[in-house]
């Protein structure tokens, strides 16, 4: 392999681990609130939450009032429980895809590795 290749490689994994810390770093700053699930479907039957959108391991509700309100998700049964209620109540729903973790997983094991032996 050549040197510029293996530079390439290597600025390229940089730029990928930084911006997984990145994301990690922000995505714990958040200015979020916690929210149960029991009272996250109350506050969907109150009519106080505007938009709800289903990510891979929670749902993050916008209230009506601007806060941010986070719930983990357990099981796809609680997913499907959620968009059944917001969508009787008028409420906008938005499900987002993964988020990748198959390459984030892939960078975490194998980047040593090709480090290792690649340079």
């Amino acid at each position: 392999m050549s040197s510029t290749a293996r530079q390439i490689i290597f600025w390229v994994l940089i730029v990928v681990g930084a911006l997984l810390l990145y994301q990690l770093m922000s995505k714990q700053g958040a200015k979020s609130q916690p929210l149960l699930y029991s009272q996250l479907v109350d506050s969907i039957n109150k009519q106080t939450i505007s938009k709800l959108t289903i990510e891979q391991s929670e749902v993050v509700a916008k209230g009506k009032d601007g806060r941010e309100l986070r719930t983990p998700l357990v099981n796809e049964q609680a997913k499907f429980q959620l968009m059944d209620v917001a969508t009787k109540n008028g409420i906008e729903v938005e499900e987002k895809p993964g988020n990748g973790g198959f390459l984030y997983t892939m960078l975490i094991y194998w980047a040593p590795f090709i480090l290792l032996i690649g340079f």
